[in-house]
């Protein structure tokens, strides 16, 4: 059966509000194993698509597919952050997984694929003005079980920062392996202390280990030329207590004394 309704969001605080329509429709097949699922979410004023959304199952084919698109060009004022954001997922996998999924059981079927991406274009982040950039992601993992996410792969760019995430990610986080490296070419937009050059590492973490190996290059902190800084963290991690060694190196750094 197909519906629609419209949704006020309102900013208590203004009285500014942002209005919402919406439609959709529901088919459910009598023996209960085939369903569709559509929703959309427009603005009945310039009646542009915000989100498009459906969930289309076959429980004889074994198979659950979702697809999420959304998109705004212009973003209620009232919100931490402003920009043109657009997004969408794709969601796959055998009935018998979602079914597994939803009642928190082991799987037996292959897991479910999920792939993301999206970008946010002229981002304005009210309170951390240093993520004012363009910034796009992309993503592909696998959903093993309700606890475990076995992430292929997650990338997020934009001009100024870079970050590749891969690993599995487990309810029980001390369980969890993850590996994450990143590179900043430019650190100037995000220091206060009048500080240049360029940065990249690697962070790991597995089983309440973790490390973090990072190099600079023509790295300035206001007068002092640290150049080339070799740095290095390993430690362990528990709810109890956090350890970690740290060490810090460099070839080229310009000493502002000298040993006599």
């Amino acid at each position: 059966f197909p519906s629609h309704d419209i949704l006020i969001i309102k900013n208590s605080q203004t009285a500014e509000e942002f209005l919402l329509g919406m439609t959709g429709k529901l088919k459910i097949e009598k023996n209960k194993n085939d369903f569709l699922l559509a929703l959309q979410i427009f603005s009945p004023d310039s009646h542009q698509t915000y989100f498009d959304g459906d969930l289309v199952g076959s429980k004889a084919l074994d198979k659950v597919e979702a697809s999420f698109h959304f998109h705004l060009d212009t973003l209620p004022s009232f919100l931490p952050f402003q920009g043109e954001v657009s997004s969408s997922i794709q969601i796959e996998g055998p009935w018998t997984s979602w079914s597994a999924l939803f009642q928190d059981l082991p799987f037996t079927e292959k897991p479910l694929h999920v792939r993301m991406e999206g970008s946010s274009v002229q981002t304005r982040v009210h309170a951390f003005p240093l993520f004012d950039s363009d910034w796009k992601f992309s993503s592909s993992f696998m959903i093993s079980s309700a606890e475990q996410i076995d992430i292929q792969k997650l990338i997020l760019k934009s001009r100024g920062v870079h970050v590749l995430v891969k690993g599995s990610l487990l309810s029980q986080i001390e369980n969890s392996r993850l590996t994450t490296s990143f590179s900043l070419p430019d650190l100037s937009p995000y220091s206060s202390l009048f500080l240049t050059g360029s940065l990249k590492g690697k962070c790991r973490y597995e089983l309440g280990q973790f490390s973090l190996a990072f190099k600079t290059e023509k790295l300035q902190l206001e007068h002092f030329a640290a150049n080339t800084v070799v740095g290095k963290v390993e430690g362990t991690l528990s709810p109890s207590q956090t350890t970690a060694l740290v060490t810090l190196s460099s070839e080229d750094a310009s000493i502002p004394f000298k040993n006599h």
